[in-house]
């Protein structure tokens, strides 16, 4: 189910198991609703829901959210948010995000 994309303002990234010349695999899409802080993840992976990991790097154990939805539903959601007055604030957007999309899912932006 993809949640209401309209009029928000959404910090965002997407994790792959590369860089854009050699990835294979989409790991997630993520948001973040920057007024409500409301968390929205989109994977394939339910199994990874409320999952405890630990971060090597800053030592620190963090819970994985339950998925908001699907892979394909977070890209539906990112194009309905980008075409219906929401402003999407994503990292590394045009020399990552933005290829990567359109390497897995041709024509995500266009309208």
């Amino acid at each position: 189910m993809i949640p209401p994309y309209k009029n928000r303002l959404l910090a965002s990234d997407i994790e792959a198991n590369n860089l854009l010349e050699k990835v294979s695999k989409i790991w997630c899409l993520f948001s973040i609703d920057v007024m409500t802080e409301e968390v929205l993840l989109f994977h394939d992976y339910p199994e990874y829901d409320n999952v405890e990991v630990y971060d090597p790097c800053d030592k620190k154990t963090y819970i994985i959210p339950t998925r908001t939805g699907t892979l394909e539903e977070g890209v539906e959601f990112w194009r309905l948010a980008a075409n219906n007055g929401s402003k999407l604030i994503v990292h590394n957007a045009y020399k990552y995000d933005h290829p990567l999309l359109e390497k897995f899912y041709p024509d995500t932006f266009k309208t």
